[in-house]
């Protein structure tokens, strides 16, 4: 569903939950203090910042966010810069996990002058960027 997360026991806080590849926990030498946790079945759709790089052309933009409303993926933010002819578009988008980013990324790559389509991870998906799902979305 998510990225890979292990628990971390804190001394007075409870467990706190890692990506398997924080640096945080990579460098953790008690070992003993971490314990196997899941992603639990959830509704919550969380903040993703997606960089889309491509030939500058007339459409680029409106074909880019045609896919992403097809994957009935809603995008909180978005920005466009040209560097010579090519578009550089961030997005934040908000995703349900990593299969639904996944599929988003293959049919990004698949429209017409695409160079790269990659995740920037300057959001972290905790409490207060994270969107609880309604039956209306």
């Amino acid at each position: 569903m998510g990225d890979g997360i292990v628990g971390f026991i804190t001394r007075g806080r409870g467990v706190t939950i890692h990506r398997v590849s924080c640096p945080n926990m990579l460098a953790e030498d008690e070992s003993e203090r971490i314990v196997a946790v899941d992603w639990g079945e959830t509704k919550t759709l969380y903040p993703v910042r997606v960089q889309i790089k491509g030939w500058d052309r007339v459409g680029l933009l409106g074909d880019i966010t045609s896919v992403v409303s097809n994957e009935r993926v809603n995008i909180a933010n978005i920005a466009s810069e040209e560097y010579d002819d090519v578009s550089v578009i961030s997005l934040t988008v908000y995703i349900s996990g990593t299969d639904q980013l996944s599929t988003l990324y293959t049919h990004l790559e698949a429209v017409n002058g695409i160079i790269s389509v990659s995740r920037l991870r300057s959001i972290e998906p905790d409490a207060d960027t994270a969107r609880q799902v309604s039956k209306y979305n």
